[in-house]
């Protein structure tokens, strides 16, 4: 049988609030934006909805995808926080108002809410999914993603949009070689994930998985300072038209941190760019033979409240290495919540990174 020309016909998605629809208001999140209406949707969206794909609505994003947050609760605890940025989007899957829905993630925007909120979840490597009517955050950082009810669902979304054959991947072609990886963040990991992690990692070894355990080399652990040099000094340049036009309708959060961003000098941003750029290179040798690299998604159950997105830094160093990284659902904490489990894979290699966790999935079913 010949392959659908419209693989999405039919099925019902939503977009994140900082992209582009023509149809339908795009705000950023800002009251700058307010009943802003753009001619053209975001390429993701208009490819979509050429697969076949109907756009119901769009989703709550924090103030220009940064932290302020929005309306959204934790589908599973409405006294909990659904994180952010892509709060609206994770929160909507995972509550079962649609089965597809794009995001994006500039630190740790996409992965984070699919932790706190049970859905699955794709960053892939950076620029393989057009950014182009998207508002921009950081554009070194700024890299599309999509949610889903199941891995494949994230699968089938990405395959719709490039033409790659990214489903085939699914089929079950033998255990991955993992390596556990204890991040710079494992002494902020609450004692619930990390357990939930190593019984995890044990019930894969014995599905037949390979699992070692690695811990971050040196430089990786700086790779914080480093992540907020560059996302605040991309961040002060991309809303300079904003602050220019509309400070006064900034939040002070968001003006604090451009702020800082304008204090930053450009050797320092070149200075950190080039420790990102050292640090991608070694990354070959820190994956040595695994096909993932496996850690927390999130530090653990989403935090209760609502005036903070959560921890994100291990998501943002992906985010600013390029790597391709599933959120992979299915754990649980000690009060019945998500634990986001992470599947990171080599830049490029989105195929396997996603047949991968798939897998991870498939044990934890």
């Amino acid at each position: 049988m010949r392959p659908s020309r419209r693989p999405l016909r039919g099925l019902p998605f939503a977009a994140k609030d900082n992209y582009d629809t023509f149809d339908m208001p795009t705000t950023s999140g800002s009251p700058i934006y307010a009943g802003n209406s753009p001619a053209c949707d975001a390429s993701t969206v208009a490819l979509a909805r050429i697969a076949g794909a109907i756009l119901v609505g769009k989703t709550v994003t924090t103030e220009f995808a940064y932290i302020k947050p929005g309306k959204t609760r934790n589908r599973h605890d409405t006294s909990r926080a659904p994180g952010g940025s892509s709060s609206g989007s994770a929160a909507a899957v995972a509550a079962g108002m649609v089965p597809l829905a794009f995001g994006s993630q500039t630190v740790g925007s996409v992965i984070r809410p699919a932790a706190y909120c049970g859905a699955a979840a794709f960053k892939p490597t950076f620029d393989l999914l057009p950014v182009t009517g998207i508002k921009s955050m950081a554009w070194s950082l700024d890299t599309a993603g999509v949610f889903g009810r199941t891995i494949g669902d994230c699968a089938l979304l990405v395959d719709a949009i490039l033409g790659t054959d990214y489903l085939d991947a699914l089929d079950d072609g033998g255990p991955p070689s993992i390596a556990f990886c204890r991040t710079q963040d494992w002494p902020d990991v609450g004692a619930a994930a990390i357990s939930a992690l190593e019984d995890t990692a044990s019930v894969f070894s014995k599905a037949g998985a390979k699992v070692r355990s690695i811990t971050l080399p040196t430089d990786f652990a700086r790779l914080r300072d480093t992540l907020m040099v560059i996302l605040a000094f991309e961040m002060a340049k991309v809303l300079a038209p904003e602050v220019a036009r509309h400070r006064e309708l900034l939040s002070p959060q968001l003006d604090e941190q451009l702020e800082r961003g304008r204090a930053i000098s450009f050797d320092e941003y070149h200075k950190a760019k080039s420790a990102a750029a050292a640090c991608r290179a070694k990354l070959e040798d820190l994956f040595g033979e695994a096909d993932i690299l496996m850690a927390h998604a999130a530090p653990g159950e989403a935090p209760i409240g609502n005036t903070y997105t959560g921890f994100s830094y291990l998501n943002g160093i992906c985010t600013m290495l390029g790597t391709p990284c599933a959120n992979v659902p299915g754990l649980k904490g000690p009060n019945s919540m998500p634990i986001g489990l992470l599947a990171i894979g080599r830049v490029g290699d989105d195929k396997r990174t996603l047949g991968a966790a798939n897998w991870l999935a498939s044990r934890l079913a």
